[in-house]
């Protein structure tokens, strides 16, 4: 019988250490029911603790069609939604990066174990 495990240990993309325990990001994707919200965990599960810029992350979501106007909106709700879903599950996207309208080129976001070592 193939069980998955209930919990992971992740480790950086960068240097290899470890940044944190939390359930198979893989199986949240697959229950994702919101494209939108598949798009951005797909993008930034891949590999966990990369940091993604935010119009990488739009890109992905509009890959197949022209950005919508109120395309950096729809990301910010999606965004703040899904971040309360992840919580149970022991994962949190993390903003780094420049604040503000004039720093948005900036941000960035990674997806980390809660409670890793930042």
């Amino acid at each position: 019988m193939n069980v998955q495990p209930r919990i992971q240990t992740y480790s950086c993309p960068c240097c290899g250490g470890l940044i944190g325990e939390a359930a198979p990001i893989q199986s949240i994707i697959d229950a994702e029911r919101s494209w939108v919200a598949k798009a951005i965990l797909e993008t930034l599960a891949k590999p966990v603790g990369r940091r993604v810029r935010r119009d990488s992350l739009i890109e992905a979501i509009y890959q197949l069609e022209d950005e919508p106007e109120n395309s950096r909106n729809s990301f910010a709700v999606t965004l703040s939604l899904l971040r309360k879903r992840l919580s149970p599950f022991g994962w949190m996207i993390q903003r780094e990066g420049s604040k503000g309208p004039m720093g948005e080129r900036g941000a960035c976001y990674r997806l980390i174990p809660e409670g890793s070592a930042q």
